[in-house]
């Protein structure tokens, strides 16, 4: 392995770390894809393991040594073998475009700081902010 070569450790359960796509001062960009092979198919219940196509998807992530951090998602949409429907794979560790630790994170810091500081430290518009403390 090459000595320029940077690993990560993001600590999600079945998520795979595929590259670091930036690093830099400010900003940590990794391609992560999930690790399960196959899915049940919401619709008829069917095992599922063909991978019909994949798409990116940013996922913001809790900082990392200071760093504001996304995940490149390459979220897997499966076909059905029986029913040939098409579905996209969910994660439990990400809700929507946030991972649930960042979601955490916000709420944490807006229960001790006002919602205008929340948006200048983590960069998020005010309605996702809000959005998750009333949730």
């Amino acid at each position: 392995m090459p000595s320029d070569v940077m690993r990560v450790r993001l600590h999600l359960r079945q998520i795979r770390v595929l590259e670091v796509v930036e690093d830099t001062s400010a900003v940590l960009r990794v391609r992560v894809e999930s690790s399960q092979t196959q899915l049940q198919c919401p619709h008829c219940g069917f095992k599922c393991h063909k991978v019909h196509d994949t798409r990116e998807r940013q996922v913001r992530d809790a900082e990392v040594s200071g760093r504001r951090t996304t995940l490149v998602w390459m979220r897997h949409r499966f076909s059905c073998g029986n029913c040939s429907e098409r579905f996209l794979e969910d994660h439990d560790s990400f809700d929507g475009k946030l991972t649930r630790r960042m979601a955490h994170r916000l709420v944490a810091d807006a229960q001790v700081m006002s919602t205008r500081a929340v948006v200048r430290r983590h960069g998020m518009h005010w309605t996702v902010i809000m959005t998750l403390v009333r949730a």
